[in-house]
């Protein structure tokens, strides 16, 4: 099979967790690669404390991904976790949007760097199982660079986006760019809640946390016989 059938073939969940992924996950590397512009911008920041106040979101995400990590592993609900994560960001990014220069930026930060840690490995937690919902372990590998592609897609087309409302309308600044991805994220925090029932409906509702009825029913034991 050909490399663009193997693509084509992948499952419908997979797809839209990729569409999901756009609106959520990807935005996340689409601010910091103007974070420190804006801190600089609104706050007033030189450019040395805007590089430093910035560098808080991955001194965060450093501390906390290897705790995230071995809550991820026990709670086993990516897509929640997802969806928690996003929120977060995004609630986050309207704080630093719509309060006065006057209120600190660091307590947003702070949480953006949490998110920053529960967003990607929920994420790539969910790329492997939207692939074997549909029975395919084999295609990991081109899950993953698919997802690698999506991702660089969306740093490719979106920023040119963002600095054309921060030309167009300079009384907003850089803040008209952080409710657009904020925005961004709500939209695809709803797109995020629909990939488990979708998974379901390809015949695998456990894959993403949910139970059909039939696997909630108690079985009988050898010792309830006994």
């Amino acid at each position: 099979m050909s490399i663009s059938a193997r693509v084509r073939a992948l499952p419908g969940a997979f797809w839209l967790l990729m569409l999901g992924t756009a609106f959520t996950f990807s935005q996340q590397y689409v601010f910091m690669l103007f974070c420190s512009d804006y801190l600089h911008e609104k706050w007033a920041l030189t450019p040395e404390d805007a590089g430093r106040v910035t560098a808080i979101v991955y001194g965060v995400a450093l501390v906390v991904s290897p705790i995230f990590g071995l809550l991820l592993g026990k709670i086993d609900e990516p897509i929640s976790t997802a969806v928690l994560g996003t929120a977060i960001f995004s609630l986050s990014l309207l704080y630093m949007a719509l309060v006065p220069a006057k209120l600190s930026p660091v307590p947003p930060i702070i949480t953006i760097g949490i998110s920053y840690a529960i967003v990607p490995a929920s994420i790539w937690l969910c790329v492997v199982r939207s692939v074997k919902s549909a029975g395919g372990d084999a295609e990991d590998g081109l899950a993953f660079a698919v997802a690698t592609a999506v991702n660089s897609t969306t740093l490719l087309l979106t920023p040119p986006v963002l600095a054309y409302l921060h030309d167009t309308l300079p009384t907003y600044g850089y803040d008209s760019a952080v409710l657009v991805i904020s925005f961004a994220n709500l939209a695809g925090m709803i797109i995020l809640t629909r990939v488990g029932p979708v998974s379901y409906l390809l015949g695998d509702s456990e894959e993403f946390g949910q139970s059909d009825s039939s696997s909630c029913e108690s079985t009988p034991t050898s010792s309830g016989t006994s």
